[in-house]
C-alpha cells in the first residue's frame, strides 16, 4: 500500500491526488489526520502519548460513526501528513514470530477527513478518507503462536473473517 519513493504505493498516490483537488479557488478546504489501530478487538489512537487509552466507536446525532476522543491533527499538505502516519505506525503494536521479524499485530487506520466550504455560498461540504493497513492472516500451526501472540492471531483471523462476509455481503 505504501511503496518506496520512486514508485509510491496506493496510500501516497491517493493523498497526493487529494490535496491537488483541494486547490480551489472557490474553496476553502480543511483537512485533518487521524492514526488508530484496532487491536485485541479494542481500539487505540496512535497520536495520544497514554497509549492505555481505549477509544470506544459511536453514533453521531445526524447519523454515522465516529471516535469522538481520537485525535485529529490539522494538515496543509502530504508531508505533514506522511510525518502523522509515521509517528502513529511507530506506536503501533507489532512482535517477533516464527513466519515475520516484525508482524504487525493490529489493524491500522489513517484517517483523513475534509471539510470544503464555498466562502460566497456557505455551503459546506464534508469527505473522508479512510486508508487501512490489515493486520495479516496468519496459520498459527506455521507461525508456533501461543500465550498473547495466539490470542492476537485468533483476534486478527476473526475480524479477517468478518471483514470478508461484509465484503461478500456488498
Amino acid at each position: 500500500m505504501e511503496g518506496p519513493k520512486s514508485n509510491p504505493g496506493i496510500n501516497q498516490r491517493a493523498l497526493k491526488l487529494l490535496f491537488e483537488e483541494t486547490v480551489d479557488e472557490n474553496w476553502k478546504y480543511e483537512i485533518s489526520a487521524s492514526v488508530l489501530e484496532i487491536y485485541n478487538e479494542v481500539i487505540r489512537d496512535l497520536l495520544n502519548p497514554d497509549h492505555n487509552c481505549k477509544l470506544e466507536v459511536k453514533m453521531k446525532p445526524e447519523g454515522g460513526l465516529h471516535v469522538p476522543e481520537l485525535i485529529a491533527v490539522s494538515v496543509t499538505d502530504l508531508t505533514k501528513v506522511n510525518q502523522i502516519f509515521e509517528t502513529g505506525k511507530k506506536n503501533r503494536i507489532t512482535a517477533s514470530t516464527n513466519m515475520n521479524e516484525h508482524s504487525s499485530r493490529s489493524h491500522c487506520l489513517l484517517c483523513v477527513t475534509v471539510t470544503g466550504t464555498n466562502p460566497t455560498t456557505g455551503s459546506k461540504s464534508l469527505g473522508h478518507l479512510n486508508l487501512v493497513d490489515l493486520a495479516g492472516s496468519e496459520r498459527v500451526s506455521k507461525s508456533m503462536a501461543d500465550g498473547i501472540q495466539l490470542k492476537e492471531a485468533q483476534n486478527i483471523n476473526k475480524s479477517l473473517s468478518c471483514l470478508g462476509d461484509v465484503i461478500h455481503a456488498l
